[in-house]
């Protein structure tokens, strides 16, 4: 197994995945000769000037090496650590609970922990300055001042991640569109739903066959099964428990939230999903994904797996399996197109231009937005507005790597609403491993049998395929009609086509509050 390395001063230490740790480097004081009481129980190792810390997986630390300052005093306090950070001759650890500890030297106050801080995410420790993360994204420090390292920057803004040097520290602002090396147990939050058999079906079929998210947190909420809830049951069912565990685990703050089958997706009054028969639209609220997403102080990308029924579902993370066994084990990133497999170029668009003006015509910015990150990409473009027959459309594709239709005013015939499986539209070759977006229209919703809807999508004979070969690996719509437009097409292709995560792709682009992501949030191109 490849280990994680980490670089101190003058030497090196590493832990490999079964929790062993090896070393390298300087051994004047012993700083690279590991404790035996070690064993495989790893899981973060730090070096310092002449000093090492590990920590195991029973939330202890493990010291060794030089001891002048008190770098290996380690306070009885320093329990249920989840992280460390060692200076040139101090440390700081991060307990569960969110609060920092820190001994050693104790020059320029580098241990003295600022009274009141809490809810610290990550920390790291320079030449006698301390760094802290907070879950909120704002950055805290003390120590040493005298090159500016602990003299915050009033612009640095939503911070993802710190780091010390010796007389500098840096921190790497937040960007939506960027693919920061993640992790389930930090990154991943999985959410079902404890009144639903099936929700449990789908949330247990995910972490034993979804590689690499065995070890994800998974938060359990107790709610009716429907599609709709009003604004208040969402409220107090469905957001307190998830917002509870965010409290009770300061030093996790997910940014990915997949959501089971069964968890409601829809936020109305009219919860008998007729909103025209109590209110008109004046009572759309919004969808669940948004909520949960604007919950947070920097706003997570919310997915669901929440396909016609238990099998529609184990069918997508079948797939998921197949991709990443055979093309990209190990990783968690999973992309058919970097094991040399489905690296489909080949998009295809269909559009209505009499629906609005050209300015609307989304097809052809979904061309564009595909053409300005790869010029080699093949578009097949449609520009025929319907005229009682289908001549012109798009009704064939082959390596289909992106998808765009109107929805119900694509006009696929008479049997439009179906239009996914009653075989207009038929995929062929490698069509396995493709995006999807319909651009306006409520296809979110389960019960309306007015338009072609997601749940058709995932079905076993989607667009021409058998057994869910054809289904989109992920797919945007909308729980409430959101008007002409529900995903800027444009920046929902092009990411996808510059190797973004599906999460990214679908939540970057969103244009109204209605919106619906349905996939797994780390697959890409």
């Amino acid at each position: 197994m490849a280990p994680i390395v980490r670089a101190s001063w003058y030497h090196i230490l590493a832990w490999r995945k079964n929790g062993t740790a090896v070393r390298g480097g300087f051994n004047c004081t012993g700083q690279t000769t590991l404790p035996g009481s070690l064993g495989t129980n790893v899981i973060q190792l730090s070096g310092g000037l002449c000093h090492s810390l590990a920590l195991l997986r029973n939330g202890s630390v493990v010291a060794w090496g030089n001891n002048t300052y008190g770098q290996m005093n380690i306070p009885a306090s320093a329990t249920n650590i989840v992280s460390l950070a060692a200076g040139p001759s101090h440390n700081l650890a991060l307990r569960k609970d969110g609060n920092v500890e820190a001994w050693g030297d104790p020059d320029q106050d580098a241990t003295v922990v600022p009274a009141g801080l809490s809810n610290v995410l990550s920390v790291a420790a320079g030449y006698n300055f301390s760094l802290a993360l907070k879950n909120d994204g704002t950055v805290v420090g003390w120590g040493e001042n005298a090159n500016g390292q602990t003299a915050i920057p009033t612009y640095l803004g939503d911070t993802k991640s710190i780091a010390a040097g010796k007389y500098h520290a840096l921190a790497l602002r937040y960007n939506p569109t960027l693919n920061y090396p993640a992790s389930p147990e930090q990154d991943l939050l999985v959410v079902y739903n404890t009144n639903s058999p099936s929700s449990i079906i789908v949330k247990d079929y995910y972490l034993a066959h979804r590689p690499r998210v065995g070890a994800t947190n998974v938060v359990a909420v107790n709610c009716v099964s429907q599609e709709t809830v009003t604004p208040l049951y969402y409220t107090n069912v469905i957001q307190q428990p998830i917002m509870d565990w965010l409290n009770a685990n300061p030093t996790k703050r997910p940014q990915y939230w997949l959501m089971c089958l069964d968890i409601p997706s829809r936020i109305n009054a009219c919860t008998n999903n007729q909103e025209w028969t109590c209110g008109g639209y004046s009572v759309i609220a919004s969808s669940v994904s948004l909520q949960l997403s604007t919950s947070m102080p920097r706003a997570s990308f919310v997915t669901y797996l929440n396909m016609d029924g238990t099998n529609d579902c184990k069918a997508y993370i079948d797939k998921l399996e197949y991709i990443g066994t055979n093309y990209c084990p190990g990783k968690l990133f999973l992309s058919a197109s970097a094991g040399g497999v489905y690296g489909n170029t080949n998009y295809c668009d269909d559009s209505r231009p009499g629906y609005g003006s050209p300015a609307t015509d989304e097809a052809n910015l979904a061309r564009a937005g595909v053409l300005a990150v790869n010029p080699s990409a093949s578009v097949i473009y449609s520009n025929t507005a319907y005229a009682g027959t289908l001549a012109g459309h798009i009704l064939n594709a082959t390596n289909v790597a992106g998808y765009f239709s109107w929805g119900v005013h694509g006009y696929y015939g008479d049997t439009n609403s179906a239009y996914a499986t009653n075989g207009t539209i038929n995929f062929s070759g490698n069509s396995r491993w493709y995006l999807l977006q319909t651009y306006e229209s409520y296809n979110g919703q389960r019960f309306n049998p007015q338009q072609g809807m997601f749940l058709q999508w995932f079905t076993s004979g989607s667009f021409g395929g058998t057994n869910y070969s054809n289904i989109p690996v992920g797919a945007v719509a909308h729980v409430d009609e959101p008007g002409t437009i529900g995903n800027y097409s444009a920046i929902y292709f092009g990411l996808w086509a510059s190797g973004k995560n599906f999460a990214a792709c679908s939540w970057v682009s969103r244009a109204k509050p209605y919106h619906l992501a349905i996939g797994d949030p780390w697959v890409r191109r």
